[in-house]
């Protein structure tokens, strides 16, 4: 109760913080939904008192009138406040989007790449995912509770007045309704849990269905009915699943009919009676079997949205897990950028990834030197990535330090932290923007330094073959009208990204593995122009680049087994000499193949943001 009660006032909060006057609108719909209902009643039992008492009809017409204006004005308002708590809720929760967006961008990098980071964000995004969701209809919830109260008590009130007995039928069946959303409250982690996996399952196969890699083999092996089976299969066990929430939610109608019937029995009893001693006039009659009936919707409406309410509690610990996630990296004040040339240090470095036993990175220890153009080589799975991430303050090591000319890197506010980087990693992914926008990524634009940089990185050559530019789109699956780049025309457009930021180290993680090597050369002989006066890495899997570095790093298990030159490495005849002496061999033998395969390459695109 003390966690609902928290996050009770942790959702108040939000809601007042995003616009405080919300509240004040909730209480006015709150009062006119519940008194309109209340109106309808006494103007049905007013009309029928005015007859039996014959009023005269000009005088019954004007009262009439009267009532009947006030419930169109209270129309009225209602629907004036629902176009507006329409509009606002929408508002509200695209405001808790952008806090939630905002704050992704803002999280250390190993809070979102681990599974419980990734599990966390798609918890908190669900609950704005749509207007049915939590910040889509929370106002919505409060509303109907709050309307559901005020006429339970309102109508508890008039009926009491006439005999106290309604108070125990109606507690009877309060309790009764609890208990069912206490025990469909238990019911479901169990069938959440099971129903979950189902879903993933379902949302699996329907993927599958549409999934033009598999287009070929569906056909050519006949698989459409052992899918249409395996669709079959799941629907059956989702119906399994949700078979003891039916049966409870049976269980509880056939005790709310029934108690109403009850209610409803006794009041028509109770009002016989009382009319029959002439206790009770005609018209009070209707007020008071309306009132009954009116009371039993408000109870149901009541208890299922208090029910409602503690589920939609629950889902806020989805929200205040993410918002208030404990920082890894400085995010507070921290010391100086060097304005000087720059060496990087590790002093026995190890990490080991999340539900891992073995170190990724173990017990390393190296100089990078200010200026220095140093290869970090080795087969995949040797930590080169994860060395990177590690130098980049994505990662934090588990033991050991990283000092940046002497100062730990722990000393540093990450943010300005990552402003000693220009990195171009592997991943080929492009968001649906312009050329232009995307070397620019949001820096201020400086349009000498632009050019500069459109030169150097070879991209203004390659904007001569485009009719607009560099404000030529890039994602054709978004725009029809954009150009789909080549790997080669991809890494010009990526290098001319680092130029432009043109921080102090540059970083290199195999950005060419999709490249022939012919096209490798020639990228790597344009990042090696850009990187004279900077602390360079080159990481590869493939050792056509190292030739150019001053020095050179094999990893091999995460440790450092070689260091020395291109020519050192090969006098020694070891690792890096049969890893570079093999590739060499498949060059010369496979070259032809390996271009065709580039022309087939598949770039990663984004959406919008």
């Amino acid at each position: 109760m003390k966690k609902q009660w928290y996050y009770l006032k942790y959702i108040g909060k939000e809601i007042t913080e995003h616009k405080a006057v919300l509240w004040f609108w909730l209480l006015v719909r709150v009062v006119v939904q519940t008194a309109l209902p209340f109106l309808q009643l006494l103007l049905s039992a007013n009309v029928i008192q005015w007859l039996l008492e014959g009023v005269a009809i000009e005088y019954y017409l004007l009262k009439l009138a009267l009532w009947l204006g006030i419930i169109c004005v209270l129309e009225v308002i209602k629907s004036l406040l629902e176009l507006y708590f329409d509009k606002e809720n929408d508002i509200f929760r695209m405001t808790v989007m952008a806090k939630i967006n905002q704050l992704l961008y803002k999280l250390d990098y190993p809070l979102i790449i681990s599974e419980e980071g990734q599990e966390n964000f798609d918890k908190a995004g669900n609950l704005v995912a749509s207007p049915a969701q939590l910040f889509g209809r929370i106002t919505q919830e409060f509303s109907r509770l709050f309307t559901a109260f005020l006429g339970m008590v309102m109508y508890i009130g008039l009926i009491a007045q006439v005999d106290k007995l309604y108070l125990v039928l109606i507690v009877l069946l309060v309790i009764g309704l609890l208990i069912f959303k206490r025990l469909q409250k238990r019911l479901a982690p169990q069938i959440s849990a099971a129903v979950s996996v189902n879903n993933k399952r379902n949302s699996y196969i329907r993927r599958l269905y549409g999934d033009l890699r598999l287009a070929k083999d569906i056909r050519l092996y006949q698989m459409a009915n052992w899918f249409s089976e395996i669709k079959a299969s799941i629907t059956q066990d989702y119906y399994q699943l949700m078979q003891p929430k039916k049966k409870l939610m049976l269980a509880e109608n056939t005790f709310l009919s029934v108690g109403i019937i009850l209610l409803t029995i006794f009041a028509y009893i109770q009002s016989v009676r009382l009319i029959a001693n002439q206790e009770l006039v005609v018209s009070e009659f209707v007020v008071h079997v309306g009132a009954i009936t009116l009371l039993a919707g408000t109870i149901t409406e009541f208890v299922n949205q208090i029910a409602t309410l503690d589920q939609d509690l629950l889902q806020m610990k989805y929200y205040d897990e993410f918002m208030n996630q404990t920082p890894i990296f400085n995010h507070g004040e921290g010391v100086s950028l060097p304005t000087e040339a720059i060496t990087v240090e590790l002093r026995n470095v190890s990490y080991t990834y999340p539900n891992q036993n073995t170190p990724t990175i173990h017990d390393m220890s190296v100089v990078i030197q200010a200026g220095e153009k140093l290869a970090v080589v080795g087969e995949n799975g040797a930590g080169k990535t994860t060395l990177i991430k590690l130098i980049c303050g994505l990662l934090q090591p588990d033991e050991g330090e990283i000092l940046i000319n002497g100062q730990p890197q722990a000393a540093y506010n990450i943010h300005e932290y990552y402003q000693l980087f220009s990195t171009v990693f592997q991943d080929s992914f492009l968001l649906t923007y312009t050329i232009r926008d995307t070397i620019i990524q949001g820096l201020p634009f400086d349009a000498a330094r632009y050019a500069a940089v459109l030169e150097q990185s070879g991209v203004q050559r390659m904007l001569s073959k485009f009719a607009d530019g560099d404000q030529t789109p890039i994602v054709r699956q978004v725009n029809s009208e954009a150009v789909q780049l080549s790997g080669g025309q991809l890494q010009k457009v990526k290098l001319a990204q680092a130029l432009y930021k043109d921080a102090p180290i540059l970083i290199l993680d195999e950005p060419t593995a999709a490249l022939d090597p012919i096209a490798e050369d020639e990228i790597y002989q344009d990042y090696l122009r850009f990187s004279d006066n900077k602390l360079s890495l080159f990481i590869s899997h493939r050792l056509s680049s190292t030739r150019f570095c001053d020095r050179i790093i094999y990893l091999a298990g995460g440790e450092i087994t070689e260091v020395g030159t291109h020519a050192e490495l090969m006098a020694a005849k070891e690792n890096y000499y049969r890893l570079y002496e093999a590739q060499a061999y498949y060059y010369r033998e496979n070259i032809e193949h390996e271009v065709v395969e580039e022309e087939e390459e598949v770039i990663e695109v984004g959406g919008l943001i």
